[in-house]
């Protein structure tokens, strides 16, 4: 058993992947197309992302309590392969391969490598299923490749010949759940290497079909206004919003449609206030709002959801908040609030704080919700601070953490749990100055004011919180080197200027957060700083920063 971490999975399946491809079978030429094509897949995406085709696959198995195994990793080259050639196919039909890992060998090579990827996967297939030693589950692999694979070939013969002037909603989300029924294979694979009943990889197909049809929405509505121009507009597809379009407009607003479509490109702006005028955007945001429901029951509806799970909620509600700001579904409400261990100190710290800095009123009290990643985070769009959990994810965020910053697990997890009421606390001025108006867009000044504050308060407050973070602080600072550029960027941090990013990697970072620590624990005045930087403001939305995705490493 490999160590249960997804990036381990990752790359233990890209291993075994690219294994398969060097077989004497087939000449050295195609095994270097081969492997060009497969390596695009894994650079796609990080191997700590969980939205991600392996991500799906890791968390629906895992969260059945299914340790890894040989047969995962084959499953998982059997979903690259599979993955890799059906988004060949579609390039070479879209006549798409410009810019693409293939653009140079022709059509007829490219298909070719596609095939050759498929049968790749079949193999990957035949030797995972092989290890199953249930007949019934051993078979239902091969149930899941025929049923998804003839959705997903019928649904692209709608795509390419078209569903006609005006297809029904039902119809187009048919279609677009088919085209991507891949997704449904992923969930489902995962469900049987989970070790699911026929009821529960069932359950986890149509999860994996809805999130098929919620993709596929988000990206019709995409390609609408997220771009500069709509590749799906010029060609004349009927997509999501486009049938919502259609299915409420008046005669005036569809012959209006008519006219602007006839002279695109220019009247392409046009046609976007013409549908949300029409309440076509609209009708999409409720259309995912009614798919992303039916996740959260289905999922719910499992004996004993577990974290993974939340996890694949998450990626959920994330696709859904693209195209508007999704609500808690009080059905669901408990998992992303889990009691005990640290998440119950979580909450005792975050009232002490309240209680001891009298902000009861002052500030909204943000929701605390745990995730995989290494560090916290507010998000002053949904007021909440996410937190690693370590008492469900203890694997995934100690060993990214030891991955990023090269050092030992031991020396790292004490650490973490220590300074927990310091990073907390952090957060909590972030959202402070949230509340007050004061959160600008300058990234590492809100950094040097947010770590100058906690480090204050866990001096008056919460001292062994302070000495466990000067403690990881220097160890940070002995294993990390220094990169160019840091002494400047700390001299400014302590002046709000003008908005910017972070800009660095997440080592260099962590060398940034850890100086400004352990120079606020010399020189910090907690009631001088509070009425500098916690009093409000009239700055407006526009300045204030919308998230903070590298607090308190």
């Amino acid at each position: 058993m490999q160590e249960e971490r997804l990036s381990k999975f990752v790359t233990a399946v890209r291993e075994t992947t690219f294994a398969l491809v060097e077989d004497d079978r087939l000449p050295t030429s195609q095994q270097e197309l081969l492997r060009t094509c497969l390596q695009r897949f894994f650079d796609l995406s990080d191997p700590n992302d969980w939205a991600q085709p392996l991500g799906l696959l890791y968390a629906t198995y895992r969260g059945f309590g299914t340790e890894t195994t040989r047969k995962a990793h084959l499953i998982g080259a059997f979903c690259v392969c599979y993955f890799t050639s059906g988004d060949l196919f579609d390039d070479i039909q879209d006549d798409d391969l410009a810019g693409k890992a293939l653009e140079d060998v022709g059509a007829p090579i490219a298909i070719n490598t596609a095939l050759a990827l498929l049968l790749i996967g079949l193999r990957a297939l035949n030797e995972g299923a092989q290890l199953e030693t249930e007949p019934e589950r051993r078979a239902g692999y091969f149930d899941i490749l025929n049923r998804a694979s003839l959705i997903a070939i019928g649904a692209q013969h709608l795509d390419l010949t078209g569903l006609g002037a005006s297809p029904t909603l039902d119809a187009v989300l048919a279609m677009n759940r088919g085209k991507v029924a891949c997704i449904a294979l992923v969930a489902e694979c995962g469900a049987l290497l989970g070790g699911a009943d026929p009821a529960q990889a069932a359950r986890f197909r149509d999860f994996g079909s809805d999130f098929a049809g919620l993709v596929q929405i988000v990206d019709d509505v995409r390609d609408l206004f997220g771009k500069d121009e709509s590749p799906d507009l010029l060609a004349g597809k009927v997509t999501y919003p486009i049938a919502c379009f259609q299915s409420i407009a008046s005669d005036e607003q569809k012959a209006e449609f008519t006219r602007l479509r006839g002279g695109l490109p220019g009247t392409f702006e046009a046609i976007r206030e013409l549908l949300c005028a029409a309440g076509a955007l609209d009708a999409s945001a409720a259309a995912a709002e009614e798919v992303r429901q039916a996740m959260h029951s289905c999922l719910m509806a499992l004996p004993a959801p577990r974290a993974e799970h939340r996890l694949l909620l998450s990626m959920v509600d994330t696709l859904a908040s693209t195209l508007y700001a999704p609500e808690p579904i009080p059905e669901s409400a408990p998992l992303f609030m889990p009691t005990g261990g640290l998440h119950d100190d979580l909450r005792a710290a975050r009232a002490a704080f309240l209680d001891r800095l009298d902000a009861h009123g002052v500030l909204p009290v943000p929701e605390l919700q745990p995730w995989h990643a290494p560090l916290y985070l507010f998000d002053p769009t949904s007021s909440t601070i996410r937190y690693p959990d370590l008492d469900e994810l203890r694997e995934e965020v100690v060993g990214q953490l030891t991955d990023l910053l090269e050092l030992a697990a031991p020396s790292i997890e004490p650490a973490m749990q220590g300074s927990m009421p310091l990073l907390l606390a952090h957060e909590m001025f972030h959202a402070w100055r949230h509340a007050a108006g004061r959160l600008s867009a300058d990234a590492w000044h809100e950094e040097f004011v947010a770590n100058r504050l906690a480090m204050a308060y866990a001096l008056r407050f919460e001292p062994q919180a302070a000495q466990a973070t000067l403690v990881m602080s220097q160890l940070v600072l002995a294993h990390v080197a220094a990169e160019d550029g840091e002494d400047a960027l700390l001299a400014r941090a302590s002046l709000q200027g003008e908005a910017s990013d972070y800009a660095l990697s997440f080592r260099a970072a962590a060398r940034i957060h850890a100086r400004m620590l352990i120079d606020a624990a010399q020189s910090c005045d907690f009631d001088a700083d509070r009425a500098s930087w916690l009093t409000p403001s009239p700055i407006s939305a526009a300045e204030s920063v919308d998230a903070e995705p590298l607090a308190a490493e």
